[in-house]
């Protein structure tokens, strides 16, 4: 059976707030149970605050917060070999590529554990949980985390697990290696933008919109995927199915922070010295 027929039924696990209406518009109002992993933010108060605003107000009744505070291990892999680990990725980042100031490779792993322990309890008894896909959408390690934590309980309660088809030139290489020899089930259905509106336009007011382009809009349609029973890595030539591709490559969070101002103004004046000897 198909993943749409049964969503009375499904239970949706993302990583944070707004996740569930970035990925998941054609179905967060259809499903028993919405499940958001993290909540604080370290390093980021107002965020915090802002997420915790929310989460006293928010307008779906089925959903629940776990409160788990984030690893901050956004960033932290190296995408470009990127790598698995027990806890979802090898993380520490790239000389390129450095991690966040307040990133805690030992909570990131600690995550894992208490994913499984506090998703196991909410999984159990439902037949279908969707989530995050394997390569994180547009490539973010706490997704990939969730994903691989709902994957492990899948296993062990029995339940199916359903993964959207995000994706982006960042977390294109693990994609690739993932869909590798795989054969995919999937299902495509209507985005639902309008319906999700009012959840945007919370977490905009109280100001923990976390998506950094203010023109995001949805794509027409998205899917839902898992990956065929019994069909084991390698078992078939690859997988086709439609993705949904976004370029992040030169996004907001990937660009390196200015100076302040005074400083700028100090090396201006510094500059037109040399140049006009003034």
């Amino acid at each position: 059976m198909g993943v749409h027929s049964r969503l009375a039924d499904a239970v949706l696990v993302v990583a944070h707030p707004d996740d569930e209406i970035l990925w998941f518009s054609s179905l967060v109002r259809r499903v028993s149970k919405v499940v958001i992993c993290y909540l604080a933010t370290p390093g980021d108060e107002a965020c915090t605050d802002a997420r915790r605003a929310v989460e006293a107000v928010f307008p779906l009744e089925n959903a629940v917060f776990l409160g788990l505070t984030e690893s901050m291990g956004f960033l932290a892999a190296d995408w470009r070999y990127p790598q698995a680990s027990p806890s979802g990725l090898v993380l520490g980042g790239t000389g390129e590529r450095p991690v966040l100031p307040a990133f805690n490779p030992d909570l990131y792993r600690q995550n894992a554990i208490t994913l499984h322990e506090r998703l196991r309890d909410l999984l159990q008894e439902a037949p279908v949980v969707i989530t995050h896909n394997p390569w994180g959408e547009y490539g973010h390690e706490e997704h990939v985390q969730v994903h691989r934590v709902v994957t492990a309980l899948g296993e062990e309660c029995g339940f199916e697990v359903w993964f959207d088809n995000y994706a982006s030139d960042r977390s294109a290489a693990l994609m690739a290696r993932t869909l590798a020899g795989r054969k995919l089930l999937y299902e495509s259905a209507p985005t639902s933008p309008e319906s999700v509106a009012d959840i945007e336009a919370l977490y905009r007011r109280l100001g923990c919109w976390t998506w950094p382009f203010d023109d995001y809009r949805w794509f027409e349609n998205e899917c839902m995927a898992r990956f065929a029973p019994g069909e084991g890595a390698g078992s078939v030539p690859g997988a086709t199915f439609p993705v949904n591709f976004i370029n992040v490559d030169n996004a907001v969070w990937q660009r390196p922070r200015l100076p302040p101002p005074s400083l700028l103004l100090r090396c201006a004046r510094r500059v037109r010295r040399l140049v006009l000897g003034d």
